[in-house]
């Protein structure tokens, strides 16, 4: 478990290392600015807040279950994006439900649309984060002997099944494996090419085959007696750690395992000499 525990520190500690580096980068290189896509984010995050906090106070407008013309307009006025979804139940009884559903409905569409149009703009950023992951994950902790900055913070390397560094080969396809990069890369590849209603028919499937991919790369971890990813079986690596004196950590599992084949082995020599 302390394996466990300090993976998942150092994977936390890379992944905010590489985000750092991205929003520097992206924010303070021309070839990254792009006013239309800030535009974008703006009005994004805008549509996110109004959701929230148009559910938490239209109710003042709702206590007689009818929104009157007036209260629509301060609505309108406090909510731009989103009080437009409910224009046609002004001046109607209507119930809670209908309007919230109708919030709902309309957000999510602005979202997926801002989303949509956010892929479109994006290859250039995407592309970078792309490279950017394979230098990070592949070459540099090829570089280091198996290492990450974060590795090397929880003291852990990556070795092949001989306890020697893998190649870089394995370090580069190891690097797309524990990131899901890939697939925003060609979603955003997705979005350039295909008119929104398709790209929304394909979209769900692959966001889908994101979150899969996360689970069972963790539960992989996690459940494996030997510790090991899927990205580990498929490149036959696994991660070794060090205890504070650079000695390597062995579980109290590996340790009873570890003695109880050196004791076997004795018993077997033992017996090849009584034979003799």
């Amino acid at each position: 478990m302390k394996k466990i525990i300090f993976r998942i520190l150092a994977y936390i500690i890379d992944i905010i290392i590489l985000g750092c580096i991205l929003t520097t980068v992206v924010t303070y290189v021309p070839l990254f600015n792009n006013k239309k896509l800030d535009s974008i984010n703006k009005e994004y995050s805008n549509v996110a807040k109004e959701y929230i906090d148009i559910n938490n106070k239209y109710k003042d407008y709702f206590e007689d279950k009818i929104i009157d013309e007036n209260e629509y307009n301060e609505l309108k006025t406090s909510y731009p994006s989103l009080s437009e979804s409910i224009n046609d139940l002004v001046g109607k009884e209507t119930t809670e439900e209908e309007v919230t559903g109708k919030f709902y409905d309309y957000a999510k569409e602005l979202l997926s649309k801002n989303d949509y149009k956010i892929n479109k703009l994006s290859l250039n950023r995407y592309t970078f984060e792309f490279v950017l992951t394979v230098l990070y994950l592949g070459v540099l902790q090829y570089v280091l002997k198996g290492q990450t900055i974060g590795k090397k913070v929880c003291r852990l390397y990556v070795v092949d099944e001989s306890d020697n560094v893998p190649s870089l080969n394995s370090f580069l396809i190891r690097s797309l494996l524990t990131s899901t990069i890939v697939i925003t890369l060609v979603n955003s590849i997705l979005a350039i090419s295909l008119k929104y209603d398709a790209y929304q028919a394909i979209i769900k499937y692959t966001g889908a085959l994101s979150s899969f991919y996360i689970v069972i790369i963790f539960a992989s971890v996690l459940f494996n007696d030997s510790e090991r990813g899927l990205h580990d079986l498929l490149l036959k690596t696994h991660i070794k750690m060090l205890n504070k004196d650079n000695t390597e950590y062995k579980t109290l599992e590996y340790e009873e395992k570890e003695n109880e084949e050196n004791t076997n082995k004795t018993h077997r020599n033992v017996s090849k000499r009584s034979s003799k």
